[in-house]
């Protein structure tokens, strides 16, 4: 397109009075083909994104035993994701990434995996994405220049879907701001979540140690008023099974003393 536009060899535009502009057909041709790329790159995208949020999802159920069954998704994958968000607290408003383009990535992937007519190769925004998104993301400039004086966004046809180099790069790195913000979540939680199962070992761990050291002490007295019967040897064998136990344990002890 580019060479066409600029004159470049073999796009030398010859001499003539046809009102119709030299290579024309190839460059809608190529034209056609950019917007094609656009489509299937868009449509990568949608499905990564959808993918990683399943896999996001999965996790909290295969090592956290969350589920989320009653959860519908009758609206849409991303709905659905975002109400499970909601369910365990987490506020996806403060994402920093723009939500507005997240959402229309699927919207704008539907509309080109599922055309509505056969002698169309471009695909179009639906009235209902219209309504909801007057200004899409995915636009021509030159379409959208046409509505550009008007104080409410209306359309005479719909605009087509355009996902162009610029603005595929853009809904990119909005996915990945998006990702990289779900991530960072999951695992101050998970610390969060390590710290306090951390607390909690330590607090039993400790009760152990100091019932081993009950008994030992039981023990030494048993000895030391010269009861060496069952008695004593109980109280030593307990006070043996608990100190193993505590060898289980990760975390480092101080030793318990008595006033």
């Amino acid at each position: 397109m580019a060479d066409i536009e600029n004159e470049v060899e073999p796009y030398i535009p010859p001499y003539s009075e046809e009102a119709e502009p030299a290579f024309l057909t190839e460059w809608l041709d190529a034209k056609s083909g950019l917007e094609t790329c656009g489509h299937h790159a868009l449509s990568m995208l949608s499905s990564s994104l959808q993918l990683f949020l399943k896999a996001w999802v999965d996790r909290l159920d295969r090592y956290h035993g969350m589920t989320f069954d009653d959860i519908s998704f009758k609206k849409g994958w991303l709905n659905g994701y975002s109400k499970i968000f909601s369910e365990i607290g987490l506020d996806i408003s403060e994402c920093p990434a723009d939500l507005k383009i997240i959402e229309q990535i699927p919207l704008a992937r539907n509309r080109i995996q599922h055309p509505e007519e056969i002698t169309n190769l471009y695909a179009s925004h639906s009235e209902k994405d219209l309504s909801k998104y007057p200004i899409p993301y995915f636009i021509q400039d030159s379409e959208l220049l046409l509505t550009s004086g008007q104080e409410k966004q209306s359309w005479l046809f719909p605009p087509k879907i355009v996902p162009t180099k610029e603005k595929i790069i853009g809904a990119i790195e909005t996915v990945e701001k998006l990702c990289s913000w779900l991530e960072e979540a999951y695992w101050a939680a998970h610390k969060m979540r390590g710290s306090a199962s951390q607390d909690i070992q330590i607090k039993i761990s400790h009760e152990i140690f100091n019932h081993a050291i009950s008994y030992y002490q039981a023990y030494s007295k048993l000895i030391k008023d010269n009861d060496t019967y069952n008695p004593s040897y109980v109280c030593l064998a307990f006070s043996i099974e608990l100190f193993f136990k505590c060898l289980d344990a990760t975390t480092v002890f101080t030793p318990y003393r008595s006033s």
